[in-house]
């Protein structure tokens, strides 16, 4: 709809105030931040030839794809990389985020391509479910 008012186009949003319309469009114009930001969702909603996805923002699996490592990110990797702010990567967004994360560390779950507790890379299976290993400092993170 944001992007009707900033291209003019005026059938889909008949229902607003004209006041209102000509304030959003002024702030679609100026706004850096949000001109930035709706690339960013543009670029975000352009389909790959195989991808039915087509809306939003990036999944969960496009951000794992696009984070730049030697090896496949795990979702352990991934799942902190996506609930953390952009400044400061050690804090999470929220508590809830932080909970979960903490939760599955102290399971000692190591995701698939994890590594061992003497920190080598190892099968899945082989470093075991237990206590003690630092998934940081195996994931690099």
């Amino acid at each position: 709809m944001l992007e009707d008012i900033r291209e003019g186009q005026d059938h889909l949003t008949t229902w607003l105030r004209q006041k209102i319309k000509k304030a959003l469009l002024f702030h679609c114009e100026i706004d850096d931040g949000f001109r930035r930001q709706c690339l960013t969702n543009r670029a975000n909603n352009a389909s790959a030839r195989s991808s039915k996805y087509i809306d939003g923002s990036a999944t969960f699996m496009k951000t794992k794809a696009r984070m730049s490592l030697i090896r496949d990110a795990t979702l352990l990797e991934t799942f902190k990389y996506t609930h953390t702010l952009k400044k400061n990567k050690g804090r999470f967004v929220d508590q809830c985020s932080q909970d979960h994360y903490a939760q599955i560390r102290s399971i000692g779950i190591i995701p698939v391509g994890g590594c061992s507790p003497n920190g080598g890379n190892s099968p899945a299976g082989a470093s075991g479910v237990g206590g003690g290993n630092d998934v940081d400092d195996c994931l690099d993170l």
